[in-house]
């Protein structure tokens, strides 16, 4: 009995060993991924007509990040190669998940249209009169007949007054095709689209939020 546990504790060794080396040969010819590119959407540039002044006090906002499905919320680039299948281009992803990179760029855009007034995300602990929320349901590029366009749309919902009620409720839809079906212009083609929709979000803003509430004096009936 002896010499055969000591066989068998020699074969086990010997397997070990083998399987040992394998190991690093496997880890030394296998080639490592190569890291993505990570791709941020580019800085808004405010029209010079659009910039208003606006009393700090009265015109305050806080920009929520926007609530998103599986499929937006995430920092890879989505793409439907068709409309039943979900997908990301391959070796590239944003910065941050989609709906923090959709919210950074709405702030960036409304403080410098507003300098005037305190714009701020739900990573800020500073009180605002106004609170905008809702769901982006689509951040992605789709395929139509062949050539991809860049589909986003956002369904936003105004709260304001002590009791955070809802104000204004209004959806935003772009689609537009991007330089071509490379990763960098189908970037590209999602900083246009958002400065699209950005533009659209600013301006349904300057219609529903009152520029300066009325006062207490001119509110109360004179005796």
């Amino acid at each position: 009995m002896k010499p055969m546990t000591a066989t068998v504790a020699r074969l086990g060794t010997r397997l070990a060993a083998l399987l040992g080396v394998i190991s690093l040969g496997a880890c030394s010819v296998l080639p490592r991924p190569d890291p993505p590119t990570v791709y941020a959407l580019p800085q808004p540039q405010a029209p010079a007509s659009t910039v208003t002044t606006v009393p700090e006090p009265e015109w305050s906002l806080q920009i929520a990040t926007p609530l998103a499905p599986a499929a937006v919320n995430r920092s890879a680039i989505t793409v439907l190669p068709r409309p039943d299948l979900v997908n990301n281009y391959r070796g590239a992803r944003w910065s941050d998940p989609a709906p923090i990179l959709f919210r950074d760029a709405l702030v960036r855009r409304l403080q410098l249209s507003h300098p005037g007034a305190v714009i701020t995300s739900d990573d800020s602990d500073v009180p605002t009169r106004y609170k905008l929320v809702g769901r982006l349901d689509a951040f992605q590029s789709e395929y139509r007949n062949g050539q991809p366009q860049i589909v986003i749309h956002y369904q936003a919902q105004l709260l304001g007054g002590d009791a955070q009620s809802a104000v204004a409720v209004r959806r935003f839809d772009i689609s537009l095709a991007p330089g071509s079906t490379a990763v960098g212009d189908v970037v590209a083609g999602f900083g246009q689209a958002v400065q699209q929709l950005d533009g659209q979000v600013q301006a349904w803003l300057n219609a529903v939020i009152p520029a300066s509430p009325p006062s207490a004096s001119a509110a109360s009936p004179t005796p």
